[in-house]
């Protein structure tokens, strides 16, 4: 149990420390295409790993701490780097020039992308890392790191663990950047 949670909160540093890699990576691109899909791609793919390994923690209890501890981590990255995002707006004391308000409003408009796939995919990824291990690992084919089977009201009652308190950060998350200056960039994301 104790190298199933290890790999787990690894697979949770490697699933945080990439997003932002790739965040700087496609900031950096000159066009904006497809940047939405390739942080989709990457976010979905990492946290349907993540969340295959939490939902299948033999014990119960282990489980919540480390969906917890997991919930509360990603709502600590993503608060303190929109927290960065507006130091750097506040600290500019002069005029902006057009090149750094589009500049800015990128990195707005990542952040606002970044978020809402955090959203998504949380939600898709536990799903769908649920369905793995209710119908897959009773096969014997796959064992997703451990060699015990966790029943499928522990896979159920581990999900609604997972996603109720994520509702709550994303919702918290949510208010704070649109309350915080990316009401219209939020507006233009979903309205697309």
């Amino acid at each position: 149990s104790f190298w199933k949670i290890t790999i787990t909160l690894v697979a949770f540093l490697i699933k945080v420390a990439g997003n932002k890699l790739m965040l700087k990576l496609v900031g950096n691109l000159p066009k904006e295409d497809h940047v939405d899909q390739a942080l989709f791609s990457y976010e979905f793919v990492t946290a349907l790993l993540l969340r295959t390994l939490q939902l299948s923690i033999p014990d119960e209890h282990t489980a919540q701490v480390v969906s917890l501890i997991s919930a509360v981590g990603e709502m600590s990255v993503r608060q303190f780097f929109f927290n960065l995002y507006l130091k750097d707006g506040l600290k500019k004391d002069k005029v902006w020039s057009l090149e750094e308000k589009r500049a800015y409003s990128k990195r707005g408009l990542l952040r606002v992308q970044d978020s809402s796939n955090d959203m998504l995919v949380e939600y898709l990824g536990s799903i769908a890392a649920g369905m793995f291990i209710v119908f897959l690992a009773p096969t014997g084919k796959f064992n997703f790191a451990t060699k015990e089977v966790v029943s499928t009201d522990t896979v159920i009652s581990l999900m609604l663990y997972q996603l109720v308190p994520e509702l709550f950060i994303d919702l918290y998350v949510t208010f704070t950047e649109t309350f915080g200056g990316l009401n219209s960039l939020h507006k233009a994301y979903w309205s697309l």
